[in-house]
């Protein structure tokens, strides 16, 4: 099992987004939260696993609001975790760009990190 999955589960992801809006979050699809947990495994790199994260927060807005904003503490949180060089350039431009496409997640972990 990777490491991934033990380090980020939906309770944690429910916390950033706490503390992104500074009240508790209404979460909109509670039997979707998580449900990359069922990708990781297939998923060869942690950059490839932390794409998929990233991009599931944001394509599937969880939370009636503050779903990109929590996509980047979670990016943070991964990247911190991992000692992985966080993305240095535009992330929030990166992010919306993730929001606005239809992006497989290959093409999300090349944006972030370039692999």
């Amino acid at each position: 099992m990777p490491k991934m999955l033990k380090f980020l589960d939906p309770i944690l992801v429910i916390k950033l987004n706490q503390l992104v809006l500074k009240e508790n979050p209404t979460i909109l699809k509670p039997e979707l939260l998580g449900n990359w947990n069922s990708s990781l495994p297939y998923l060869d790199s942690i950059y490839l696993q932390i794409s998929c994260i990233v991009r599931s927060v944001i394509k599937n807005h969880y939370f009636s609001d503050g779903n990109k904003r929590t996509a980047v503490l979670v990016l943070v949180s991964c990247c911190r975790e991992f000692n992985l060089k966080l993305p240095n350039k535009n992330i929030d431009n990166k992010i919306l760009e993730i929001a606005n496409n239809n992006y497989s997640i290959e093409k999300v972990s090349f944006l972030l990190f370039g692999k």
